[in-house]
C-alpha cells in the first residue's frame, strides 16, 4: 500500500504502521503531513491526533477546506466519545483509539479504500443543459464553452456538487477563498465573484436564472435549459 500516507510522530509506532501497510509514506509532524496530503492523490491517510506541532484535527479541517477528500482514519489515545465526535465532525472517515492491533488498522484501511472507490466523484456532470468536466475543468452550456476564472469555476463546482441544495456564503468563503472557519472577514468577495459567474452562466441565454439567491443565506444551483441566445 505505497499510496498510503501515515502522519505519526511516535518513533516506534510510526515506522511499524508504515511497514504493516506495505511501505507507506511516513511523516512525523503536522506541517509536513498537510503538505504531503495535498501534494498528490493518496489512497488513504492515517493521521495521528496529537502531533508535536499541532492537532491532527486541524490538519484534517484544512484538508477538507482545500477539498482534499482522501479517506482519513484518525488515530488517538483520546478515544472518548466526544473526541470521536470532534474527529468525525472535522471530516474523518474513521477513528481508531490507541492502542490498536495492526490487523484491525489494515482491515479498516482496506474498507476505507473500497468505500472511496465506490463513491468517488464522477469526472463529468450534467445539470440541465450545463455540462461540467471536472477532469478537464471545462464548462459548456447549450453547446457553448464558457471561459471562467479559477474562482468562478471553483464556485460553480461547489454549487454543482450540491445541486438543488443551499450552499451558504460561509461555505464559499471556506472552500473557495480559504478563509478560516468561524471568522467573518467582512468582505464582498463572494458576491462580486458570484455576479461575474452569473453574467457568464446566465446572461447569454434566454432562460430563468440557474443560480437562485436565498437572501441572507447563500445560493442554490437549479437545472435549466436554454431556449436561445
Amino acid at each position: 500500500m505505497n499510496d498510503i500516507l501515515v502522519v505519526e510522530d511516535d518513533p516506534e509506532l510510526g515506522p511499524a504502521i508504515a511497514e504493516a501497510l506495505g511501505g507507506a509514506c511516513l511523516v512525523t509532524n503536522a506541517a509536513e503531513g498537510l503538505a504531503m496530503a495535498a501534494s498528490r492523490a493518496w489512497g488513504a491517510i492515517v493521521l495521528d491526533r496529537m502531533l508535536p506541532d499541532g492537532d491532527g484535527i486541524e490538519v484534517l479541517e484544512r484538508l477538507r477546506r482545500m477539498e482534499v477528500m482522501t479517506p482519513v482514519i484518525v488515530l488517538s489515545a483520546l478515544s472518548e466519545s466526544e473526541r470521536k465526535v470532534e474527529g468525525f465532525s472535522a471530516g474523518a472517515d474513521d477513528y481508531l483509539g490507541k492502542p490498536f492491533s495492526m490487523e484491525e488498522l489494515c482491515a479498516r484501511i482496506t474498507a476505507l479504500r473500497r468505500r472511496a472507490q465506490s463513491t468517488a466523484h464522477p469526472e463529468f456532470t450534467l445539470i440541465g443543459d450545463l455540462e461540467i468536466s471536472f477532469k478537464w475543468k471545462r464548462v459548456v452550456r447549450a453547446g457553448r464553452e464558457l471561459e471562467l476564472s479559477e474562482k468562478e469555476y471553483a464556485m460553480l463546482v461547489l454549487l454543482a456538487r450540491h445541486a438543488g441544495v443551499l450552499v451558504t456564503r460561509r461555505m464559499f468563503l471556506e472552500y473557495v477563498f480559504h478563509y478560516r472557519p468561524g471568522v467573518d472577514p467582512q468582505t464582498n468577495v463572494v458576491e462580486v465573484n458570484m455576479s461575474r459567474l452569473r453574467k457568464k452562466l446566465e446572461a447569454p441565454f434566454a432562460t430563468p436564472p440557474m443560480i437562485e439567491t436565498v437572501t441572507g443565506r447563500g445560493y442554490v444551483l437549479r437545472a435549466a435549459s436554454a431556449t436561445g441566445d
